[in-house]
């Protein structure tokens, strides 16, 4: 069983420096909020609420970012207010129900993140 340690964010930023930060921080602040022990996946918005920016930027930083993009996994379902879901590859490998490994593997609309 896991240990239910609050913890806190890598980066927490005051509103509207966001762009200040580096690409390399950015994607580090994002996979931190991604492996919060709290959550199975996240949405957009609570990972931006964590890290103290907007929904946008953390969509913007995801495709702007190769290496990022290739270890961020998109649900195909969406949570119960219709928001999309977000975790990372290996968190989703270890941890995703069966149902949303069988979702994932038989799905033909496959989410992008220009989708989002």
């Amino acid at each position: 069983m896991r240990a239910n340690k609050r913890r806190k964010p890598i980066i927490k930023l005051r509103s509207g420096s966001w762009s200040t930060v580096s690409s390399k921080q950015k994607s580090t602040a994002i996979v931190g909020a991604l492996d919060n022990e709290k959550y199975f996946a996240r949405t957009f918005e609570g990972v931006a609420k964590e890290l103290g920016t907007k929904r946008k930027d953390i969509v913007d930083a995801i495709k702007d970012n190769p290496e990022l993009r290739e270890n961020i996994k998109i649900y195909r379902r969406r949570s119960k207010d219709g928001k999309y879901l977000i975790t990372t590859k290996s968190k989703f490998a270890k941890e995703a129900s069966v149902k949303d490994k069988f979702i994932d593997v038989f799905s033909s609309n496959k989410v992008r993140i220009e989708d989002v």
